[in-house]
């Protein structure tokens, strides 16, 4: 397997954080779109960390 690029994990993060975030201006929470937008915006986060996240490390049972 190829090894990551760590400027394209940044753009794969950055580019739809700015544009969700952009799309939820003025943060109006009542707004569906903002809420909508935000909504997204925390999944994309979540699951950004779950894909590319360092995994915990394993501690030796011996320890």
């Amino acid at each position: 397997m190829k090894e990551a690029d760590p400027q394209m994990i940044a753009l794969a993060f950055y580019a739809p954080a700015l544009l969700l975030s952009l799309r939820a201006l003025p943060y109006d929470a009542d707004h569906p779109v903002a809420r909508e937008s935000l909504d997204l915006l925390r999944a994309h986060m979540q699951y950004f960390r779950t894909t590319y996240g360092k995994k915990p490390e394993v501690q030796d049972a011996k320890e």
